[in-house]
């Protein structure tokens, strides 16, 4: 019983909770998969909306209607992926990035 809980409540942090260093943040982000939707906040304060289409060590690109369009590593302030949901009902999870 114990084991379970601590299993639940560890994949509820993995999936839900914010992530605090730098690195561990990127690896974060390099751990969606692709087809995953998320939104990127830019430093510039432009925001970005698509489904990843593939990430590098210091490139995230997505894919937005018939575009591909990057975000590199340093502009990025905050990740959200789109947990499954129906229509207006589906809910945005952040991951927080730190200043590289």
């Amino acid at each position: 019983m114990h084991r379970t809980a601590c299993v639940l409540l560890l994949l509820f942090c993995l999936l839900a909770g914010p992530i605090t260093a730098a690195n561990a943040d990127w690896a974060a982000v390099e751990g969606l998969p692709a087809g995953e939707r998320i939104q990127v906040d830019l430093s510039t304060g432009k925001t970005l909306k698509g489904t990843i289409d593939h990430l590098t060590a210091e490139t995230v690109y997505l894919r937005s209607k018939d575009k591909t369009l990057n975000a590199n590593r340093q502009d990025v302030t905050r990740v959200y992926r789109q947990k499954p949901g129906k229509g207006a009902l589906k809910h945005w999870v952040r991951l927080r990035l730190s200043p590289a």
